[in-house]
């Protein structure tokens, strides 16, 4: 999987590729070593994390409805996931 956003949802987790290191998560990963923390970036998306993802897609199909009565109704495009956005939440 590259840095781009998937033109489709994949049918398995996907591997987002470690390529370099943004500045800020080496800057964290060398001050938890100074401190004796370590700090790995995960090399994939964890089974919890797609989990989620795949329920917020099948929730945005179904559309919901507020306890106030306002409706959303289907949204037929689902999300995309994307590597470079898995990365930055870490």
């Amino acid at each position: 999987q590259d840095d781009r956003v998937s033109s489709e949802l994949p049918t398995r987790i996907p591997a987002c590729r470690a390529g370099t290191m943004p500045r800020l998560l080496l800057a964290i990963s060398l001050a938890a070593s100074a401190s004796g923390q370590t700090f790995t970036m995960p090399a994939k998306v964890n089974a919890r994390e797609w989990e989620h993802f795949e329920l917020l897609n099948k929730r945005r199909a179904e559309g919901f409805t507020c306890s106030d009565g306002v409706r959303y109704g289907p949204h037929p495009a689902p999300l995309k996931f994307g590597c470079r956005l898995w990365r930055a939440s870490y």
